[in-house]
């Protein structure tokens, strides 16, 4: 299921002629934009996202209309001050952020969306890992003793 709806990219751009630009063209390019949230924030969460936060819905459209900015070549101010190209990069910036956990994202209840277990570190030493004895030891298993 998108993350957006073509509405809603029309909502914040100047798309609004459908004979132009259908909705089918719109929907190619949220899917587009959802592809790309979803290879960072899959790194960190659990995809499908249980609850979908306002952030990703808001990432979602912003980066589809972005998408039809840029493959029209067009670098218009699409906020006072701030041009295709730089707004490209805040969003980016913010993904990014997600995708290292600076922003976290939230789901209705106020606790944080499931990790994906796969994007936590494993094998990272610990203080028992790292004892001489340990099994499971982190230390070298073997000295060299050669004189040259």
């Amino acid at each position: 299921m998108p993350y957006s709806l073509a509405s809603d990219v029309r909502k914040q751009t100047p798309f609004k002629d459908t004979t132009l630009i259908n909705d089918a063209y719109i929907t190619q390019k949220i899917a587009e934009a959802d592809d790309l949230i979803n290879s960072v924030i899959g790194g960190v969460y659990k995809l499908p996202l249980s609850t979908v936060p306002n952030i990703i819905v808001d990432l979602s459209k912003e980066i589809a209309g972005l998408i039809i900015f840029r493959e029209q070549d067009v670098n218009i101010e699409v906020q006072p001050g701030i041009k295709v190209e730089d707004q490209w990069k805040i969003q980016m910036e913010i993904l990014s952020a997600i995708g290292t956990r600076k922003i976290k994202l939230f789901g209705d209840g106020g606790t944080e969306l499931q990790i994906n277990s796969s994007g936590t570190i494993s094998g990272y030493p610990t203080t028992s890992s790292s004892s001489p004895d340990a099994d499971n030891s982190t230390q070298p298993k073997f000295t060299m003793n050669m004189k040259f």
